[in-house]
């Protein structure tokens, strides 16, 4: 597993000799509208360094100037590092252990989480996720806080699954004073059984897939394959991170097969609903690449009795290709197949529009990035150069994470007719798919 995922050592910075009843402040719910428990702590840390400087509770959110507060939060932190306020602890992760009043002992690890893998949305599918509502209302406020922050504290408490206490029991086991590192080792029990599932599941083809509608006109015409494969509680796992596993692991080849033929399999079903029907799943480039791998696949298409010219293959805009003859020849070869090519994630990258020129491409999705910032005017002018750049080259434009009218309207001002994202539909089991073709086939 690759352990830059979302759970990683980073330089820890602990106090050098500050007085720890004054400099540590518990912060959480129950005492975020306790107005005698902040009187109290305001009390005990008077002027002595304390992470009370250091944050906005939000007792204090609308009754003080938030403006002010931040600039002097942000300075303070600054004031803390000149003045030697802290001793660093480089690339750790930290085992904490809390002794309850009936005795019992309550560990966890402070480390780094990557927000990248973050999302507070109820049916969020990746690693970190909320486990109740989240008040959007509060947000700002901390946005702003780190926004120029040089510090950051641990403010989020994360549950993990580990029924055998296996990741905490080898920490203390092998901790030293103030540092524990090898997150890897920490990790390793929980990768073992992540792998084994994986791989039980890649082996009896049962690797778990949902489908993101695309529509045109209002009506659905195509969907993107999407790997959900799932272990806690039957929760998907998010999915880079499946992947990077199963690179590591040397099953990647297998889980991109397994995908494939479902998707395919799935394709079959839907257009016997809806005969046009389209699917397109996301393949790295290494394997098309791959002469034995792209001859499987195009002997996989062919013998799955599809409508021809409805299968297509996803590729990111970083991809590694480049204008040698071997890409030429495995282009060709899948194009000629009947097999469509999109581009994922385009962004007007230098890379992508050499690429573009070599006609590879019949479909280009404009990166998410993009569309989500479409009330930026400069954004709006290289979107609509990407529009503009598929109709002259003959290749059709798709946008993705279309989520509201107005980008769905300035998109169609701008010549764009193909969209994917939650205006429309969220990802879903090939179930709710035909369900919903069935539908729109007998309106």
């Amino acid at each position: 597993m690759n352990q830059n995922l979302f759970f990683t050592p980073t330089d820890i910075l602990l106090p050098a000799h500050a007085d720890m009843r004054r400099w540590s402040v518990i912060a959480c719910d129950q005492f975020t509208a306790d107005a005698g428990y902040w009187q109290a702590v305001q009390d005990t840390v008077g002027d002595a360094p304390s992470t009370l400087r250091l944050m906005l509770p939000e007792f204090y959110l609308g009754k003080c100037d938030e403006a002010a507060a931040t600039r002097e939060i942000q300075q303070t932190m600054h004031r803390y590092l000149d003045d030697g306020v802290f001793r660093t602890v480089p690339h750790s992760l930290v085992l904490v252990q809390r002794t309850l009043p009936g005795g019992a002992v309550r560990c966890g690890i402070v480390g780094a989480l990557d927000l990248e893998a973050y999302d507070y949305a109820p049916d969020s599918v990746t690693p970190i996720r909320a486990t109740e509502g989240t008040v959007a209302s509060r947000l700002p406020a901390r946005v702003r806080i780190r926004a120029a922050a040089a510090l950051e504290m641990p403010h989020i408490m994360v549950f993990y699954t580990d029924p055998e206490d296996a990741i905490c029991r080898k920490a203390e086991a092998e901790k030293q004073p103030y540092r524990l590192n090898h997150v890897s080792v920490l990790l390793s029990s929980f990768e073992e059984n992540l792998f084994t599932k994986l791989n039980s599941d890649i082996k009896a083809g049962t690797v778990a897939i949902n489908y993101q509608p695309q529509v045109r006109e209002g009506k659905i015409i195509a969907a993107e394959a999407l790997l959900r494969f799932k272990y806690w509680d039957n929760k998907a796992v998010y999915p880079p991170l499946v992947v990077e596993m199963a690179r590591n692991r040397g099953v990647f080849e297998d889980l991109s097969k397994v995908i494939c033929q479902r998707a395919l399999a799935d394709l079959r079903e839907m257009q016997r609903i809806a005969p046009d029907m389209e699917v397109e799943v996301n393949l790295r480039i290494e394997l098309l690449m791959d002469e034995t791998f792209r001859k499987w696949l195009i002997r996989e298409v062919e013998n799955a009795h599809v409508t021809p010219n409805t299968f297509g293959i996803e590729i990111t805009e970083d991809a590694n290709i480049s204008d040698a003859d071997v890409y030429q020849i495995a282009f060709e070869q899948i194009k000629k197949s009947g097999i469509k090519v999109f581009m994922d994630d385009f962004s007007m990258g230098n890379t992508s529009i050499t690429i573009l020129q070599k006609n590879y491409f019949d479909f280009v999705k404009i990166d998410g990035s993009l569309i989500r910032n479409l009330e930026n005017e400069r954004t709006r002018s290289i979107v609509s150069s990407i529009i503009q750049l598929g109709q002259q080259l003959n290749f059709s434009i798709i946008a993705e994470y279309v989520e509201t009218e107005k980008q769905r309207d300035q998109l169609l001002a701008m010549g764009c007719n193909i969209f994917q994202g939650y205006l429309y539909y969220k990802d879903m089991p090939i179930q709710d798919l035909l369900t919903l073709l069935g539908n729109e086939n007998n309106r």
